[in-house]
């Protein structure tokens, strides 16, 4: 059985100043009433400055769309799917990629505005498309190499066979040519050989590069 506890308002004070995660409120005009240390190191500006400042300040058009539609969506109490993908604008005009999750402020049983807490993914999220990036860049290799690989096969390997092939068939059809019939059946199983062998070789080149 769980014992039930209260913290005090000092520690929840506490909690908030010295979360990891950026954290703000907002009042319904989305001027900011509080915010923590990690706020201010997200945005660039000073707790001081955060104050009173309206969100809009650190939130360009479409970020600020997106906190629009995501407040309306916790007012109409509508399923939002959390964290979500938000944008931020710093002090000094770098954008910040930031996982977010967002809630209202209720007091007394009205929304009194809206609590926000940031994770700052932009290094995460950069070495994601530095990743895809160099994936593409290795298939791209992969695919050069395979068609390489293909016209080899075509052009050196069964290009020479089916040369030999048609070698073998003047050989066993030609009328001035006498075999015995032991080395024509031979010329001919080597022949059905040799033309098994040439269509292993282009379906493997197929396979490596269907366009060839």
């Amino acid at each position: 059985m769980g014992i039930k506890f209260e913290l005090p308002e000092q520690n929840y004070q506490y909690l908030f100043e010295n979360a990891n995660d950026a954290m703000w409120v907002h009042n319904m005009m989305g001027n900011i009433v509080a915010a923590n240390k990690a706020c201010g190191k997200l945005t660039g500006y000073n707790r001081e400055e955060l104050i009173g400042t309206n969100v809009e300040e650190f939130l360009g058009k479409e970020s600020l769309d997106l906190a629009r539609e995501v407040g309306r969506r916790l007012l109409d109490g509508e399923s939002l799917k959390q964290p979500y993908e938000q944008r931020l604008v710093r002090k000094d005009g770098v954008t910040r990629i930031t996982k977010m999750v967002t809630s209202p402020v209720i007091i007394d049983e009205e929304v009194k505005g809206f609590q926000h807490i940031a994770r700052d993914v932009t290094e995460e999220m950069q070495l994601q498309e530095n990743m895809r990036f160099y994936s593409q860049l290795c298939l791209r290799a992969q695919e050069r190499e395979r068609e390489r690989i293909a016209l080899e096969l075509h052009d050196d390997v069964v290009q020479p066979l089916l040369l030999l092939s048609q070698r073998l068939d003047t050989i066993t059809l030609s009328p001035g040519t006498k075999l015995s019939r032991s080395l024509k059946e031979g010329v001919e199983d080597l022949h059905i050989l040799l033309n098994d062998a040439i269509e292993r070789l282009r379906r493997c080149a197929q396979d490596l590069r269907p366009r060839i």
